[in-house]
């Protein structure tokens, strides 16, 4: 068996990582519940689009072989219906927005240049009128057997109407993975609970289901166990059955860090111990024989979400079918000062901002280290530092992780 890797720089636990994951398989979901899903398969058009010639102007359509202004009104065709008959010269038919224009149709007038007189029973053109004006043409965007949406692509807003607008009712996207949450550590009580001496309040459960959520998936939540081998080890074979098994602390030097000891009894093999970051130094990568990716992550709640964000969140990325990259990361001038780096990187809470003249700053936030939840839930962005790097002035470009999904 091969030894794992101890202390792996960031780089390394990510390759290491991303060796071990792969897509789940696929399948088929209705449109409605696609979005934020992978296509795994193309989807095609089942029609030209538009699928007629139609209006993109409130008007008249008109026949004009010959340059007249004044047309004799023989109709009006409404979005959803058709004239059943060619326009003949001279004539015109009042016309919606998105109204398939009728066969003969020349150009389409916009309502604020025609005049209409005799009761209604002809319309004067007040501007010139170009052959084809305001008039979409059948299959200008896409033809019958085009492909509209291609495999690998996540399902946006935008692409839930293309797919709805070619009739793709139904989409082949790739499987989520299931994954499992599990806090350990005889100090935590549920966040309903008033701790008693020496107990907190279980954080990292509740920021562990945001962040799974946030990336799309619902997690089975197997809850706080305390640092007990039977309690840890009833609790671990239930996360086993999972694709992603995620646990947070008892993984350090202490007396009552079980979890490497119970994990390696129940068959994970170990790939790396402990990655060099700061915060989030203590953890673990392991595969069990079930196929199940097992990630134990530091107990202290900033250290917790560093490690989710640059480790777990790719793996979980590239098993829906997404790049397995960390995301966007953005070079941004620096607001104050940071410190210098000693032997493992740095990632930094800090504020991100994108400035009026489309300039990146940020500036870190104030921080008392990886167990200080209040000054981190403060920052939108992570400040990377690589390791043996000296303190960066004010005005300093800087490489930033944005922690908001909206930058991305």
């Amino acid at each position: 068996m091969e030894a794992p890797i101890t202390l792996a720089a960031i780089e390394t636990a990510q390759t290491v990582v991303l060796r071990h994951v792969s897509t789940l398989g696929t399948e088929r979901v209705p449109l409605a519940d696609a979005l934020d899903r992978v296509t795994a398969e193309p989807v095609v058009c089942d029609t030209d689009y538009p699928p007629f010639d139609k209006s993109m102007m409130d008007g008249f359509a008109i026949h004009d072989p010959s340059g007249q202004t004044r047309f004799h009104i023989v109709g009006q065709v409404a979005a959803g219906s058709v004239f059943e008959r060619a326009l003949a010269g001279g004539e015109a038919v009042q016309i919606n927005t998105g109204a398939a224009v009728p066969p003969g149709t020349t150009a389409v007038v916009p309502v604020e240049n025609v005049e209409i007189g005799g009761g209604g029973s002809f319309v004067s053109i007040r501007s010139t009128v170009m052959t084809g004006a305001h008039v979409e043409s059948r299959g200008r965007y896409v033809h019958a057997g085009d492909v509209v949406i291609t495999a690998g692509q996540r399902m946006t807003p935008a692409r839930m109407a293309v797919a709805a607008a070619v009739g793709a009712a139904e989409v082949v996207v790739y499987r989520r993975p299931r994954v499992a949450i599990l806090v350990t550590g005889n100090e935590l009580v549920d966040v309903s609970q008033t701790p008693g001496p020496g107990r907190i309040r279980n954080s990292n459960g509740p920021m562990l289901n945001a962040l799974l959520r946030s990336d799309g998936i619902s997690p089975v939540d197997l809850g706080a166990c305390p640092d007990e081998r039977p309690a840890l080890r009833e609790r671990m074979a239930r996360g086993l059955d999972a694709d992603v098994f995620c646990i947070s602390g008892g993984v350090s030097m202490g007396t009552l860090d079980l979890v490497p000891e119970v994990l390696a009894g129940l068959g994970v093999q170990v790939m790396i111990r402990k990655w060099a970051i700061r915060p989030g130094k203590p953890g673990l990568f392991g595969v069990h024989q079930s196929g199940c990716r097992v990630f134990a992550l530091a107990g202290n709640p900033v250290g917790c979400f560093v490690a989710y964000w640059l480790l777990v969140r790719p793996a979980i990325r590239v098993m829906c079918g997404l790049p397995g990259g960390i995301g966007m990361l953005v070079s941004a001038r620096l607001d104050g000062r940071c410190p210098a780096t000693a032997d493992r990187a740095a990632f930094l809470p800090a504020r991100l901002a994108l400035t009026d003249a489309g300039e990146w700053r940020v500036a870190l936030v104030p921080w008392n280290g990886s167990g200080d939840l209040f000054g981190f839930g403060a920052a939108n962005a992570l400040v990377a530092r690589p390791p043996h790097t000296g303190e960066a002035s004010a005005g300093a470009d800087v490489r930033v992780h944005p922690l908001e999904h909206g930058y991305e």
